[in-house]
């Protein structure tokens, strides 16, 4: 699907961006809406074809409404509010002159990064055109962009001789693309002191990723303390993260410092960090924004001086477009991004992280090159934890030997039937 994408983070807002989202990845494409634009235009047919995508997102329907009516002046968020937020309205025009006017004043005026997604509909001629009138601006960009080198490809090259990425190799291992940048991000993260987000579905090693960062850092010297958020109750977050004095509540018979005061100097992983509640994350961001809290029963505020380094394995760009996660706490986060690749991402390196697994399980043993083939073929659904747990089991049942298919499918198929019927 084809957009016109304003970005409220661009300081050139009248030349917005051409771009064209992925419609076969749901996940994708409400990420590059995310990431890519605050308010996108799109033609009457592209909204039609692509209606059952951006149904389940969070956004504003803007269509229908007279040329008449200023774009500005009919999505006023500060007056047309229902239970504070947006509500949706519909804008449509032909009258190419006035709409750009209106939205470049509407962004510049009235819109604010904050506020949901909004999607623009127009004819498809009034599409056309205003591309027609951004190509030129777009093509320049982009050709002055490609005469360039990537500078993620030379600085791949550059670290590929590093002592310390190779050391990371060792450890999350792949000869791929994506599993090469994971590696460089890793590496510049343990350098950094900014916050590190680490996204990816489970099972991809986030928490090998957060631990690799800690032991390249400055602060393998201190404490690395993880809290897994899903698992903290709602009504004791607080006393988890920032401590509580005596008798602070009736369980609190002791004096208790938190987490926040326990990683003091060192590094404090938030896993899981997007099944936090909407109430949690506004302390968190407190916290993270000012490193200052308080134990609860105190008005003593206390610093500490942590390094965060957070993960999920959410989709945290639908659960910021459906206001679900706060996208301020997103942004302070997210110093450095890194995503954890899933395994049908890099097929390639499938052999290469089985054969290391099989050495760690059986050292003596190897894995033929008809297994392996096998393994590869596969769609490991719980990546690299569900084919650890598949190579496990052929150990604990057949001893350290050299697997074939039939090895294989005695566990695989038994396990996959399992967990079909617990879903």
């Amino acid at each position: 699907m084809k957009t016109i994408a304003f970005s409220k983070n661009k300081t050139n807002l009248t030349c917005p961006s051409l771009i064209e989202l992925n419609m076969t990845e749901n996940a994708k494409f409400s990420q590059e809406l995310f990431m890519k634009g605050n308010i996108h235009i799109v033609s009457r047919s592209s909204y039609e074809e692509s209606a059952d995508c951006i149904s389940r997102i969070a956004y504003l329907n803007c269509g229908i409404k007279r040329t008449e009516v200023e774009l500005y002046r009919a999505l006023q968020f500060h007056v047309k509010k229902v239970q504070g937020q947006p509500r949706r309205l519909i804008f449509e025009t032909n009258n190419q002159g006035a709409f750009k006017r209106s939205i470049n004043k509407f962004v510049n005026k009235w819109y604010e990064a904050k506020d949901p997604l909004c999607i623009l509909i127009t004819s498809d001629e009034m599409f056309d055109r205003m591309s027609e009138y951004y190509q030129s601006i777009t093509y320049e960009r982009n050709v002055q962009k490609s005469s360039g080198n990537d500078p993620i490809n030379d600085l791949l090259k550059e670290m590929e001789t590093n002592p310390l990425v190779q050391e990371v190799s060792k450890v999350y291992i792949g000869s791929s693309y994506e599993m090469k940048l994971a590696r460089l991000k890793i590496f510049k993260a343990a350098q950094s002191k900014s916050p590190v987000l680490i996204l990816g579905e489970t099972g991809t090693g986030k928490d090998v990723i957060a631990r690799l960062i800690f032991k390249l850092s400055i602060y393998n010297n201190k404490s690395f303390v993880v809290i897994n958020c899903s698992a903290i109750p709602e009504p004791l977050f607080e006393s988890e993260m920032y401590g509580h004095t005596k008798w602070a509540f009736s369980d609190a018979k002791v004096e208790k410092p938190g987490m926040f005061e326990i990683a003091d100097k060192g590094t404090l992983f938030l896993d899981e960090v997007a099944d936090l509640s909407m109430e949690n994350q506004t302390k968190l961001l407190l916290a993270c924004e000012t490193k200052e809290f308080r134990r609860v029963g105190s008005v003593i505020t206390q610093k500490s001086d942590v390094r965060i380094i957070a993960a999920t394995n959410k989709n945290i760009f639908d659960m910021i477009l459906q206001n679900r996660f706060r996208q301020d706490l997103f942004y302070r986060l997210n110093g450095i991004n890194i995503t954890a690749p899933s395994l049908h991402s890099h097929p390639q390196d499938i052999q290469q992280i089985a054969e290391k697994i099989w050495k760690e399980i059986c050292p003596n043993g190897n894995l033929s090159r008809s297994f392996l083939e096998l393994l590869s073929s596969n769609l490991w659904q719980g990546n690299v934890r569900e084919l650890k747990s598949v190579l496990t089991s052929i150990f604990d049942l057949f001893g350290c030997t050299s697997p074939t298919p039939q090895h294989f499918n005695a566990v695989f198929i038994n396990n996959r039937k399992n967990t079909e019927n617990d879903v």
